[in-house]
């Protein structure tokens, strides 16, 4: 009753507030406007001494800390009591312009103290006052220095549940305000039990159907989205840590993804760097290498190395027309040796170091100290050892030392960290009590389509044991009946190779899924009746039958997309073929609405003119979160001599449910057709 009758009341008494501030003695004179006056004294009177009654009676539940209703009771009281006064005293009070002005000001004090006091208790601080007085907003945590608690799940419960479950209004005996008070729960006991299936009264509250009497948050109050529920469930059902760091969390888990979206648009820092020479950019982006801009108009770039067949040291001093601009580099899986270092020194604003998995024995990693901006260095799945890091403490601005798979233990890194105060060495989970996992299988080839002969498909592993099973069914593979890889495997046909690494006393990995395209027939020229979106373009139409495959980078300049139109592509043949397959290579990213065409149409003849249906698909579209990858979509039919290919494909018109930005469109991203 006391919300019921909280709002109207306050309109009559700021009524009065007006009328006493503005009246005067001759306004008095006239009976109408007397009668007028008359009446909303009394009813302002008579409407906030209701609200005031609910309001104490409210107060005595116990949901609120006594200390901080305090002012908002009391002042909330006194209203209506100065109201009756006011009335009984009209004719004295209204005549002279002093008292008059008085009045109307303290009414307006006390409503704005009743106001204010009573937000804070609903609303939080500063409620009342935000319009003129706005807190001044926290920058964004990096996602290096993120902590899944206190960046993640405490800013929903601040904004989502806190307004009724804080120190001032416990509703249940409920307060969400620390960890210790959040731990210990309210009336109806503790928050979760990861041990049942439900993980707790929490999610219990909060998948109840919205209607539902319990649901949480009420029905009316703003609900929880679909990620913001994923971040609780994620959080509560790996052990409800305050302490650990999002880049902790395996790259797979659905935290580590969610918070890799929501911190990957707030920059750690603005570059204060001049442009980069945008022919220096193109003459220095080729097949080895990608260099893109850390966001649109950025002066910062970022460069990643592939081709480690291909790769020397001296790729590196290439580089060194744009050092000014590189912060971040990556040569993961490059033969990089130790004399490679001194081609570093050279990128004095480079901030971000990723070398995992290269040649490094650790003997020169002490040359890297010359680099007075690097914050982030990873060495993971190389040969260093604790005794390499005796110079670290000479690095600058050093920050985060990745070590995964190395020989450096975790009591190392403990001892490490000790030496070098302000350094955080990650070694992953490793103890006598714990079992790991192991990382997938890493599919080493170079070339990934298939032309003239059989290919062969290379695979390895960095865990030393580790035997890696394979199937080309579709079917995931398991330790018992799938084949295991020897080193010698050959695909000739269009193929999905799905591996897995077991080892005996690890967990075994995730599956690691690779597709080989087949490429028979080779188009003599093609065109593109829609054109595509602006920003994925790669080289227009020739892009598609150019032989050359993108990878997962959204933004290679290799994919071609279409968002609101449909991909209507001609692929013409000087001389006729006959096909039977035609295979689509596009780009699955649910984190940046990337998704599989809807549907597909294939059609076929010897011109435009005559032109059949050969086939249609609709693709069957992920039903929650999945790793991005470069998938197929086959269109099999049966054989048929063409001179011209026409293909449709349409972009997904509505995202899933599932998926955060549901109900808006998907992009199709295409990098290559094949025709067999």
């Amino acid at each position: 009753m006391h919300p019921l009758f909280l709002h109207f009341p306050i309109v009559f008494v700021l009524v009065v507030a007006v009328i006493a501030l503005f009246s005067n003695a001759s306004f008095r004179q006239n009976s109408w406007y007397a009668d007028f006056i008359d009446f909303f004294l009394l009813a302002a009177a008579f409407t906030s001494s209701i609200t005031a009654i609910m309001g104490l009676f409210l107060s005595l539940t116990g949901d609120y800390d006594p200390e901080s209703i305090f002012w908002h009771k009391w002042a909330g009281t006194f209203i209506p009591f100065m109201l009756f006064i006011l009335y009984y005293f009209r004719n004295t009070f209204f005549k002279t312009k002093i008292a008059s002005v008085c009045s109307g000001v303290l009414i307006t004090i006390f409503i704005v103290i009743a106001g204010h006091y009573g937000s804070v208790i609903t609303h939080g601080e500063n409620f009342v006052f935000a319009p003129v007085a706005p807190e001044k907003e926290q920058k964004p945590p990096a996602f290096e220095d993120a902590l899944v608690y206190a960046d993640l799940v405490h800013p929903i419960l601040e904004v989502k549940c806190m307004s009724c479950h804080n120190g001032k209004k416990a509703k249940g005996q409920l307060i969400m305000e620390t960890k210790e008070l959040l731990i210990k729960g309210g009336k109806n006991g503790k928050l979760w039990d990861s041990t049942k299936n439900s993980l707790g009264l929490l999610m219990e509250r909060i998948n109840l159907p919205v209607e539902a009497k319990k649901h949480m948050p009420p029905s009316g109050k703003t609900q929880l989205t679909d990620q913001e529920i994923a971040v609780l469930h994620g959080w509560i059902s790996r052990g409800s840590d305050f302490d650990k760091k999002v880049s902790e969390l395996s790259r797979s888990d659905t935290l580590y993804m969610i918070a890799k979206k929501i911190f990957a648009s707030n920059p750690e820092e603005i570059y204060d760097l001049p442009m980069p020479d945008k022919k220096q950019l193109e003459r220095l982006s080729n097949n080895n290498r990608l260099i893109i801009p850390l966001a649109l108009g950025s002066p910062a770039l970022r460069v990643v190395f592939f081709n480690a067949t291909l790769f020397k040291n001296s790729f590196i001093e290439e580089l060194q027309p744009l050092r000014e601009n590189i912060v971040d580099m990556s040569l993961e899986n490059m033969p990089m040796t130790d004399d490679g270092l001194k081609f570093l020194k050279q990128f004095r604003n480079l901030r971000r170091l990723n070398l995992n998995s290269t040649g490094l024995t650790g003997q020169s990693l002490a040359a890297l100290s010359s680099l007075p901006s690097l914050k982030s260095l990873s060495l993971s799945g190389t040969a260093v050892q604790k005794a390499h890091f005796v110079a670290v403490s000479t690095f600058p601005k050093l920050k985060y030392v990745y070590l995964g798979n190395t020989k450096v233990t975790p009591g190392d890194a403990k001892e490490l960290e000790e030496k070098n105060k302000g350094i955080v060495f990650l070694v992953g989970n490793s103890g006598d009590t714990t079992i790991l996992k192991l990382t997938p299988p890493i599919l080493d080839n170079e070339q990934d389509v298939i032309t003239t002969g059989p290919l062969e498909v290379k695979m390895k592993h960095y865990i030393n044991g580790a035997v890696i099973k394979y199937t080309l069914d579709g079917k995931d593979p398991d330790s018992v009946l799938s084949p295991e890889y020897k080193g010698t495997l050959f695909v000739s046909t269009n193929t999905q190779i799905k591996a897995r690494a077991f080892r005996k006393g690890w967990i075994s990995s995730d599956v690691a899924k690779h597709y080989y395209f087949k490429r028979t027939y080779s188009p003599d020229s093609v065109s593109l009746v829609n054109p595509p979106i602006e920003s994925y373009k790669a080289n227009g139409a020739r892009s598609l039958i150019d032989k050359e495959k993108s990878d997962l980078n959204f933004v290679s300049g290799r994919w071609v997309g279409f968002l609101n139109k449909d991909m209507d592509c001609n692929l013409y043949f000087s001389k006729p073929v006959v096909v039977s397959n035609v295979t689509l290579s596009y780009l699955y990213d649910f984190s940046v609405n990337i998704f599989p065409p809807e549907k597909i149409q294939v059609w076929g003849g010897p011109d435009q003119h005559h032109l059949k249906l050969l086939a249609t698909m609709n693709s069957d579209q992920p039903k929650k979160m999945e790793f991005k990858a470069i998938l197929p979509a086959e269109c099999n039919f049966n054989p048929t001599e063409v001179g011209l290919i026409r293909i449709i494909a349409r972009p997904l018109h509505m995202l899933p449910d599932w998926h955060q930005d549901k109900k808006t469109k998907a992009a199709l991203l295409i990098d290559e057709i094949f025709v067999n």
